[in-house]
């Protein structure tokens, strides 16, 4: 079997920002400031809708999360302004200097970023898994399950 974490290293030392979302906009030259920008629109507006689908579960925000793959902190940054405590894991050290870079950058302090799993408990863990439309009740019962929601009585 492949190792691949030689190749999300020099993933990260090449392409990071495009690593984490293949578009074109995202590349090395075209990675202007306002494709940054809109790249870290992109993770505030995922993470609203993972809101969203929280609150339509009768769920309350998380206290704490856990981005798995965080990369270059795309969705960590957004995550950890709704946490009091968020977790980074990325295999690559230069897409968690990135995310330390990034995480900074947005004046936040309460996240820890690691090659490793950390061993805490945490009620949120990204990436959410996806669902398709034929399974809504299962996706239903299996979000609830995961993120230890009760409907509101």
């Amino acid at each position: 079997m492949r190792n691949t974490d030689n190749d999300w290293n020099l993933i990260a030392e090449s392409e990071p920002y495009y690593g984490v979302l293949s578009e074109e906009r995202f590349l090395g030259a075209k990675l202007t400031p306002d494709n940054k920008k809109n790249f870290f629109l992109s993770g505030e507006r995922d993470i609203a809708h993972i809101r969203n689908v929280m609150a339509s579960m009768g769920g309350q925000l998380p206290r704490s999360g856990l981005d798995f793959g965080c990369g270059v902190a795309r969705l960590l940054i957004p995550m950890s302004r709704i946490v009091e405590q968020s977790y980074g894991v990325d295999i690559a050290d230069g897409m968690r200097n990135l995310a330390q870079e990034n995480l900074q950058k947005a004046g936040l302090k309460n996240y820890s970023l690691s090659a490793t799993i950390p061993e805490v408990r945490v009620n949120w863990v990204l990436p959410t898994f996806s669902w398709v439309k034929q399974w809504q009740e299962k996706r239903t019962f299996a979000a609830r399950e995961f993120w230890g929601l009760q409907r509101k009585q």
